[in-house]
């Protein structure tokens, strides 16, 4: 039997993303609500029969941010199902920062998580790190 697997969706709460980034959506025309709370999300990942999932963080830029706590505790109610992945932008002078952050906030969340290893290029050379692998951040 062959699974489905959706391999980039998104989770956040209203007060991850600013006004103007929705604003933004609208004019670009996104489908939907600009809204994907967890039960949306749930309902979505059921009904299209989802039996993996990837849920992608939104990194912290311009005002929006999907916090790395709140998506290891998302995808920590999906063992074995759900694959989390948190991510900095590389233009924010604190990305080696929200790296580390990251990590940490992984590690104490769930039980589950790899513990990340690399950042991107530009945030790696910012923190005076190697930069020979590429972002990878997961949780499942």
């Amino acid at each position: 039997m062959l699974e489905l697997v959706d391999w980039h969706t998104h989770c956040f709460l209203h007060e991850h993303r600013t006004d103007e980034d929705r604003a933004l959506w609208s004019q670009r025309g996104v489908l939907g609500s600009g809204e994907a709370l967890p039960e949306q999300h749930d309902a979505m990942i059921d009904e299209a029969g989802v039996s993996r999932f990837v849920v992608v963080a939104i990194p912290k830029h311009s005002g929006n941010h999907t916090p790395p706590e709140f998506i290891a505790d998302y995808v920590g109610r999906f063992p074995g199902r759900a694959v989390g992945f948190c991510s900095v932008h590389p233009d924010d002078e604190d990305a080696p920062q929200e790296f580390e952050h990251g990590r940490s906030a992984w590690a104490s969340r769930a039980s589950s998580c790899r513990r990340p290893t690399s950042m991107s290029t530009r945030a790696a050379r910012q923190a005076g790190r190697s930069t020979k692998s590429p972002a990878t951040t997961r949780c499942r």
